[in-house]
């Protein structure tokens, strides 16, 4: 490698540039969904940052230990008590510092494409202007963090493969270890190894020592995690493991096929530029294949008595379901495109890149499909920079490219990529905004409880109120409760007592944003499926409802947690308003 970096590898900086350039106003976006898990865990490890789930938090209704709620290791934890201890808890303060993973991301997507294509510098953009990967880089959680370190890995890896250096190799095994203590699902690293090393003919005397350092440091992190939160006698790895298998066996999980949809919806709508680079990429003949292969599943479910192509119930959305079955249509058709891209390249090439690619990506999908408790779009982030090689291995392949073409789809994803960042932007902001209100009402007389959590737990916490506890607390005269009723985890007041709630205030936050990322009435659910099988959704505009009652007397909510109710089932009688808390039509 040149000391001195040369005019190409020095264009490589216009996709940090870029991604920057897109990230820059969300710098204030409001913390949102398991940000609050992330942040509270920050602010534990500057009292003790040894026993690091060491504290209990309400995120199910009912205070637990910390280490039974999360399903994530802790070192993007440090990363934001180091930036929140050093420079405070503002939005702009730690996504900046959350810039860091973001950027370098783009820079080594670009930097592992040299290996793959001609065209290095359109696979970077086009991994950036993902909706997966603009999302991902506005939160605090894990996700970009472990894909920094996931990319860095590969790319000394396939360094220390093709070179005789096997320091490359260690640096790579050292960078996978990280990465599995920042997100759980970085030990597929060690397959990818594997296949690196089997097709790049690297002698085994070279390539498995480097692995003590992952396999040292996940065992040890596992066997550290029993010893202070003994789950069943195994540690917190493998209770991320069984926690997910026994969520798939707790609830009624839909049949194989129809979750193969979903992944391939989300795995479309994550990696939109699939789409719009499809029309570029092929000619029309093979185009029709997929397109009439949808038809015939959508003639096929309308003409077969109660079946449905996804397990969701289309009469519960806000707006007219062709528009649904539309955009749904259009996303799977996406996540046939991304298919498509992968097999054809292993089709057409037939080469050590083709293969791996394809293990890349294949292995993420099934992950996110099959394995993970719930499908949602962080899962399918590690595709990001995959699609993006793909596409540009495919157009250097076409002789008659035409360059307004590329620029027309590359364009195209970009405005899509936007549109998603800034809907899950307004809809986090919802959130904060409704807080804020809330407590400039000035609801003083006793305490106020809320219940909800994400973004909007650690806003109502920050303004004084506290989650309510199902199984100890009691709201006592005067006291208030804040029932958000789109977010998750609510349990309505009993009947028993509903007559002693008297609404005082239905908040209607507008969404500003034509695109909706979160939203069981639209069957949209980016960060959790079970909200819907859309990561996304473009739609008329819709309020988030915030409702809140005050006691007039002592009110005990026992017995309401083991019930599991939600209120989207249906809101207590004494609260609704058929004037203005109907759900929108």
């Amino acid at each position: 490698m040149d000391a001195v970096p040369s005019r190409s590898e020095r264009r490589d900086l216009w996709v940090p540039a870029l991604a920057l350039a897109a990230l820059l106003p969300f710098l204030n976006k409001a913390f949102s969904v398991d940000d609050t898990l992330f942040l509270k865990l920050a602010q534990h490890l500057l009292t003790d940052p040894f026993d690091f789930y060491g504290f209990d938090v309400n995120w199910y209704g009912t205070s637990q230990p910390m280490h039974t709620v999360t399903k994530n290791p802790p070192l993007a934890g440090y990363v934001l008590a180091a930036a929140g201890g050093l420079f405070g808890w503002s939005e702009w303060v730690l996504h900046t510092v959350f810039l860091v993973p973001a950027l370098a991301s783009a820079w080594a997507t670009t930097r592992l494409a040299r290996r793959f294509t001609t065209r290095p510098v359109l696979a970077g953009l086009l991994a950036v202007a993902t909706p997966v990967f603009l999302v991902s880089s506005t939160s605090v959680m894990c996700d970009m963090w472990m894909l920094a370190f996931w990319l860095g890995a590969l790319l000394f890896w396939l360094r220390g493969a093709e070179s005789p250096r096997s320091g490359d190799l260690w640096i790579g095994a050292g960078l996978a270890a990280l990465a599995g203590v920042t997100k759980y699902f970085a030990i597929a690293l060690l397959p990818l190894f594997a296949v690196i090393a089997i097709l790049w003919r690297v002698p085994a005397r070279r390539w498995l020592p480097p692995l003590v350092l992952p396999l040292g440091l996940w065992t040890g992190y596992e066997l550290y995690t029993q010893a202070l939160y003994d789950h069943d006698g195994h540690g917190l790895l493998l209770d991320a493991v069984f926690f997910a298998t026994s969520y798939r066996s707790a609830v009624t999980a839909p049949p194989l096929w129809v979750r193969s949809l979903t992944g391939l919806v989300f795995a479309g709508g994550c990696l939109f530029p699939a789409l719009a680079f499809a029309p570029v990429a092929w000619r029309a003949r093979w185009l029709a294949i997929p397109v009439a292969v949808l038809a015939g599943l959508a003639v096929w479910a309308k003409t077969t008595p109660g079946f449905q192509l996804v397990e969701f119930n289309l009469e519960q959305i806000s707006f007219e379901p062709w528009l649904f079955e539309l955009q749904y249509a259009l996303l799977l058709l996406a996540g046939a495109a991304v298919a498509g891209f992968a097999l054809g390249d292993l089709a057409r090439r037939r080469d050590r890149e083709s293969l791996l690619l394809a293990c890349w990506l294949g292995g993420t999908f099934v992950f996110a499909t099959y394995v993970n408790w719930v499908n949602n779009g962080r899962s399918n982030l590690p595709m990001a920079p995959c699609i993006g090689i793909l596409i540009a291995r495919r157009l250097e392949a076409l002789p008659d490219l035409r360059p307004l073409a590329v620029r027309v789809a590359g364009g195209l994803s970009a405005v899509v990529a936007l549109l998603v960042a800034h809907g899950d932007a307004v809809w986090a902001n919802t959130a904060r905004r409704a807080a804020h209100t809330i407590a400039e009402r000035g609801m003083s007389l006793g305490t106020t409880y809320f219940q909800g959590h994400w973004g909007f737990q650690w806003y109502m916490e920050r303004a004084g109120a506290k989650a309510l506890d199902l199984d100890r607390d009691q709201l006592a005269p005067g006291d208030h409760i804040v029932i958000p009723a789109s977010n998750t985890h609510i349990f309505p007041p009993p009947d028993r007592v509903n007559e002693h709630i008297d609404l005082v205030l239905n908040l209607d936050a507008r969404h500003a944003s034509p695109v909706i990322v979160m939203s069981k009435l639209s069957g949209v659910g980016f960060y959790a499926s079970e909200f819907g099988p859309l990561p996304f959704f473009a739609a008329p505009l819709y309020p988030e409802k915030y409702l809140v009652g005050r006691a007039d007397a002592w009110i005990d909510y026992q017995g309401v947690l083991g019930t599991h109710q939600n209120i989207l089932e249906g809101l207590p009688t004494e609260l609704e308003d058929p004037g203005t808390n109907s759900p929108p039509r």
